[in-house]
């Protein structure tokens, strides 16, 4: 996704978008609920067109490539190429549809609580100085570890971190 290094890449742009309801948001969810079978004939959707169209688009392009490329990763998208396939736990399978509802909700969930998290620490380090240098000392001990980069295996080893972010 590219959404560290790109403060404007899509992904970012369309989560914003997805987190910004519009002014009628809660006036049309009332009417979707309460008249479902109306709300479909009209043809009345939550989530505005251009948000489902990204997602669907991004979701089918990306299973595409990993089913097409024979991509493996140990990631939540495999496990749901795998299902997609019919290779899943016990031989279960899903829709295409089906996936791409647990991949939306997987970002959804993830998109505003990692930010408020990260928020919630960047707070409580800037008030506890102390704790702030014991966890950039883990962190630059650790950088320097894995030859100047931040690496997933990097990221493990910082036990303090985790326990700051963790509330420990």
């Amino acid at each position: 996704m590219n959404a560290i290094d790109d403060p404007d890449s899509q992904f970012r742009t369309m989560g914003k978008k997805l987190f910004a309801p519009e002014n009628n948001f809660f006036l049309k969810a009332f009417f979707l609920l309460s008249f479902k079978d109306l709300s479909r004939k009209l043809g009345l959707k939550l989530i505005p067109s251009e948000l489902s169209q990204f997602f669907l688009g991004s979701i089918r392009q990306t299973l595409n490539h990993r089913i097409d490329n024979k991509v493996e990763r140990n990631d939540f998208f495999n496990m749901m190429g795998k299902m997609y396939q019919g290779e899943g736990k016990d031989g279960g399978s899903m829709s295409f549809n089906e996936i791409a509802a647990n991949c939306f909700i997987f970002f959804n969930a993830g998109f505003e609580t990692s930010s408020s998290t990260a928020t919630f620490v960047l707070y409580h380090l800037a008030l506890n100085q102390n704790i702030q240098k014991k966890v950039r000392d883990e962190i630059k001990a650790v950088v320097d570890k894995e030859g100047g980069k931040i690496t997933y295996e990097g990221i493990k080893e910082m036990k303090y971190l985790q326990m700051v972010v963790d509330g420990e």
